[in-house]
């Protein structure tokens, strides 16, 4: 079932990544950036697996990162 919905979040974070780098129109474009979405997909969906539904976690986790 982790599985499942880390494969999910890499999925998205990839069409994410992939219809920026098709539509995206300005000057500058930063090739990592999709990369980025991606790896920030797949760390959400982790975090979000580690918290579930447990408060004391998500303030202990949000306490750590901060």
């Amino acid at each position: 079932m982790i599985a499942y919905r880390l494969i999910a979040a890499c999925v998205i974070g990839w069409l994410i990544g992939h219809i920026y780098r098709r539509t995206y129109t300005g000057q500058r474009f930063a090739p990592t950036l999709p990369d980025t979405h991606l790896l920030l997909c797949l760390g959400g969906a982790l975090i979000w697996l580690v918290v579930g539904d447990n408060l004391v976690r998500a303030f202990g986790l949000a306490g750590t990162i901060a």
